[in-house]
């Protein structure tokens, strides 16, 4: 589960989504999602072409052999 942050300053507000090591998160552009800010598919029911953001995170680190 990603951690995320929600920021608010001077009135904006923002959020901070950090994704674990290997982990895809959809991000919500629609601003539709109960998940908010993470997609749950609700621009699926709006019209036009918006869709989610999507996000991978970091890939491990290859382990080396000696």
């Amino acid at each position: 589960m990603p951690n995320i942050i929600r920021i608010e300053k001077n009135g904006h507000i923002a959020h901070l989504v950090t994704p674990e090591v290997g982990e895809k998160l959809m991000l919500c552009r629609c601003y539709k999602s109960s998940k908010f800010p993470l997609c749950d598919l609700a621009h699926a029911k709006l019209e036009g072409e918006v869709g989610p953001l999507i996000v991978e995170g970091p890939k491990a680190a290859a382990e080396s052999k000696p």
